[in-house]
C-alpha cells in the first residue's frame, strides 16, 4: 500500500468520523533493519511494509517482533 492509496481510501469517510490507526513507513523498517544488523534494499523494505499490511492479524497488531520476523525471512530469503 502506498500513501496515496490510503489517502484515497480515507477521502471516502467523513472527516469527523472517529478512527483508530497505526501508521508504518520505510525510514521506520529501515531503522529496525540496521538494529538487527541486516541489510534490506528499498525494494524489499516495502515488500516487508506489504507483507505485514496484508498478513495482519487484530489478534496480535503490528509489533516490532511482527516486522523482525519479516525483516529477518527477507534476509534469509535474498541471502542479505
Amino acid at each position: 500500500m502506498r500513501i496515496k492509496d490510503l489517502m484515497a481510501h480515507l477521502e471516502t469517510y467523513h472527516p469527523d468520523d472517529p478512527v483508530a490507526a497505526s501508521i508504518w513507513l520505510g525510514p521506520d523498517v529501515e531503522a529496525r533493519v540496521a538494529g538487527l544488523g541486516c541489510c534490506l534494499t528499498e525494494d524489499q523494505i516495502a515488500d516487508v511494509l506489504a507483507d505485514v499490511h496484508y498478513d495482519f492479524d487484530a489478534n496480535y497488531g503490528i509489533r516490532w517482533d511482527t516486522f523482525d520476523g519479516y525483516i529477518r525471512g527477507m534476509a534469509v530469503d535474498e541471502g542479505a
